[in-house]
């Protein structure tokens, strides 16, 4: 179950408010630093061809490519590819137990983000995404509900988007864009924040648990 926060996520408190404590000051991430780390993913689900992302992290002292579980199990070919433009082709594949996320060791020496694992609530996050071979974006955020394996964020992303890394004011990862996720509209939610729309949801990196899988099933994909 998510924890929600109360009022406007994105309201700065007034001179006669108290600052909250939990709400980090927004710094300058600096694109050029993060962006070697960010992957385009093309990959095609039965005639349909389709875009993601995925982002290089470092974990244990290896450098995996991380990005949406629902990926690779739904594509036919897929194929990696960092900004830098040399191909990725992992040779190992862990798929996550309990979130819809799948990590893969490279050889490729690229630069890999470091993992944060604070999260709270109107915590400022940015998201690194490109879409399309378009140019890289950083969207700031803030965190406005937290759940056991995911936290959700009061800025859209796209489903190009997927498998975007959610940084944290030190550009650490501490989240992946996993998730947006339509509601069925009852008088409950009428005229508030989830009667909207659609809500957007990042898979907790801190709560993840990997188990290796047999690398034949996946070979062929790339």
């Amino acid at each position: 179950m998510l924890l929600l926060a109360g009022g406007c996520g994105l309201c700065s408190p007034s001179a006669a408010e108290p600052a909250d404590p939990h709400i980090a000051e927004a710094v300058s991430i600096n694109i050029d630093q993060v962006s070697p780390s960010l992957v385009l993913i093309e990959y095609t689900a039965g005639e349909e061809k389709r875009n993601a992302n995925g982002a290089i992290i470092m974990m244990d002292e290896v450098a995996y490519l991380v990005l949406n579980q629902h990926i690779l199990l739904s594509a036919e070919r897929v194929s990696f590819t960092p900004l830098s433009g040399e191909r990725l082709k992992p040779s190992r594949v862990e798929l996550s137990s309990n979130m819809d996320l799948v990590r893969m060791p490279i050889s490729n020496n690229l630069p890999g983000l470091e993992c944060g694992n604070s999260t709270k609530m109107n915590m400022t996050i940015t998201l690194l995404t490109c879409a399309n071979d378009e140019e890289e974006v950083l969207t700031p955020s803030r965190i406005i509900g937290i759940g056991g394996t995911k936290f959700e964020i009061d800025k859209p992303f796209t489903n190009d988007n997927n498998g975007a890394p959610a940084l944290d004011n030190d550009a650490r990862v501490i989240g992946i864009a996993t998730q947006k996720k339509e509601f069925s509209k009852t008088a409950m939610k009428y005229e508030t924040r989830f009667d909207e729309g659609p809500r957007h949801f990042c898979a907790r990196l801190d709560k993840v648990r990997w188990q290796r899988v047999n690398w034949k099933h996946y070979n062929h994909l790339f």
